[in-house]
């Protein structure tokens, strides 16, 4: 892999617990995003460090990523989706507020430390009951950029990270399909990423996931994986680039530390995988195949022996 990140794991985050949790909920990106930044805080003097408390629904995608030791979960079995209270126009007001009163529960199980909400609104702070509560940063433009304020303001040190490609890439992934449909890479906009790949001499293969709704072009390689984060996450780990509709899937490529480049219909920053945000490694879907688009930038820097260092 073409690992351009410091990601180094920190171990037995269970044991060093004194202070702040950072409950996660909700979506599965979500997840994902304060797993990356809650892993880059280095070890305290004091031991003290901060931990992701997760729902169960988001025990298989935390095994996938070798993070179950890493975390602490709530729930049981029968979580198998985002809490009714964070999902009511699916599951309805009763389900809602059986779901906060629950949530309020399992959080006040806790010690007596600090919770860190990526938004404080009324429902986290109603399901954050006795504990002293605590919001990102409003005044970030990224959320990445937001936990890494929050976790600093907290006296943290959290590890730098840079965008430094260690080696040519040689294969890639394009994953095109997301949760919301509007999100989904277009057939156009996939022939074009692989075309432009292809040009540069990459390797190229769809990605899709069973059920999901993507059409590829015939001419493009496409493998359809299971279901499975396990299986999703083998498949990020395995290339040197990741290209990704704005979904989970981006991030996981920014959590494994590889580049990262994020097709979009609208872009919306905030939610960007970091390096994209930080280096502008995001295109809408019709700036795609352009003349001097920044997609075409991107690989051409992740192909240009003058700019990768010699190994």
């Amino acid at each position: 892999m073409n690992h351009i990140f410091n990601t180094s794991p920190i171990h037995s985050i269970r044991e060093r617990v004194n202070g702040v949790f950072v409950p996660c909920v909700k979506s599965f990106g979500d997840f994902v995003i304060a797993l990356n930044a809650v892993r880059r805080v280095r070890p305290q003097p004091t031991g003290s460090q901060p931990m992701v408390v997760a729902g169960q629904h988001l025990s298989p995608l935390a095994s996938a990523l070798g993070a179950v030791q890493d975390i602490h979960l709530i729930g049981d079995d029968t979580w198998t989706d985002t809490p009714a209270a964070f999902d009511v126009g699916k599951r309805g007001k009763v389900a809602a507020v059986r779901s906060l009163l629950e949530l309020r529960r399992l959080l006040a199980s806790l010690n007596d430390g600090q919770l860190m909400f990526d938004r404080l609104a009324w429902r986290e702070r109603f399901i954050g009951g006795r504990h002293k509560l605590i919001g990102l940063p409003n005044d970030c433009d990224n959320i990445y950029l937001a936990y890494e304020r929050g976790l600093v303001d907290l006296g943290y040190t959290v590890a730098a990270t840079e965008f430094a490609p260690t080696r040519l890439a040689q294969k890639a992934v394009i994953i095109p399909g997301s949760r919301i449909l509007r999100k989904t890479v277009p057939a156009k906009v996939i022939a074009a990423i692989h075309a432009d790949l292809l040009s540069h001499g990459i390797q190229a293969t769809v990605i899709a996931l069973e059920g999901e709704a993507v059409e590829v072009p015939a001419a493009v390689p496409m493998v359809t994986l299971p279901r499975r984060f396990d299986a999703l996450v083998a498949a990020v780990r395995a290339t040197d680039i990741v290209i990704s509709a704005d979904s989970l899937s981006a991030h996981l490529g920014e959590y494994h530390g590889l580049p990262t480049f994020v097709a979009t219909p609208t872009p919306n920053r905030y939610w960007l995988p970091r390096s994209c945000f930080v280096n502008g490694h995001w295109s809408s879907f019709s700036e795609v195949g352009t003349a001097g688009c920044r997609l075409h930038q991107f690989i051409s820097l992740l192909t240009d022996p003058r700019l990768i260092p010699a190994s």
